[in-house]
C-alpha cells in the first residue's frame, strides 16, 4: 500500500469536506440573518399595534388634539403626547433598523407616512412645534425633511381617515 497515495486522497477528501462545511455554514448564516430580520420586523409590528391600541383607548383626546392641540387641558395634552410621540419614536427605530438591514424601505415609508400625516393635522402641527426637539433624531429628521418638501406630504390624517377628525357639533 502506497501511503503517499492514501495521504493525497485524505488531503483531497479533507479539502472537499472543508468546502462543504463552508457552504453549509454560509447557508446557516443566511437563514439566521433572515430569521433575525423576520423577528425584528414582527416585534416592530407588534409594538406598532400596541401604539394603535393606546390611540384607540384615548381616541377622544387624540382626535381633539389632532384638531386643536391648544384647546386641550394640560392632562389631556400629556395624554395626547404619550399617544402620539411613540409613533415618531417607532419611526426612528424603523429607520435605524433599515440602516442595519433589518427593516425594509417600504415599512419606513409606511410608518413615516402615518407619522407625517399625524403632524400635518392642525393640532399635530401645534404639537410638533412644541415637542419636535425632544423626539428621537432619525424620526424627527425624516419628518422635518418631508415637511420641507410639500410635494411629498400626505394629506392630514383626518382627511384620509375622517373618523380621526373632531365630532361634528350637535
Amino acid at each position: 500500500m502506497n501511503w503517499e497515495a492514501v495521504g493525497a486522497v485524505g488531503e483531497v477528501l479533507g479539502g472537499v469536506l472543508v468546502i462543504f462545511s463552508l457552504i453549509y455554514l454560509g447557508v446557516q448564516v443566511k437563514q439566521s440573518g433572515a430569521l433575525a430580520r423576520a423577528t425584528a420586523q414582527r416585534d416592530l409590528y407588534q409594538d406598532y399595534q400596541g401604539y394603535l391600541s393606546k390611540l384607540a383607548e384615548e381616541a377622544d383626546i387624540v382626535r381633539q388634539g389632532l384638531h386643536d392641540f391648544a384647546s386641550l387641558k394640560k392632562s389631556e395634552a400629556l395624554t395626547f403626547n404619550m399617544c402620539v410621540a411613540p409613533f415618531i419614536n417607532h419611526l426612528d427605530q424603523t429607520i435605524r433598523m433599515h440602516k442595519s438591514g433589518f427593516e425594509t424601505q417600504d415599512n419606513v415609508d409606511l410608518y413615516g407616512g402615518l407619522a407625517v400625516a399625524l403632524v400635518c393635522t392642525p393640532g399635530g402641527r401645534e404639537w410638533w412645534k412644541l415637542i419636535a426637539q425632544s423626539l428621537a433624531v432619525e424620526g424627527r429628521r425624516y419628518i422635518e425633511e418631508r415637511l420641507a418638501s410639500p410635494e411629498t406630504l400626505p394629506p392630514p390624517l383626518h382627511e384620509t381617515l375622517p373618523f380621526m377628525g373632531p365630532d361634528d357639533p350637535d
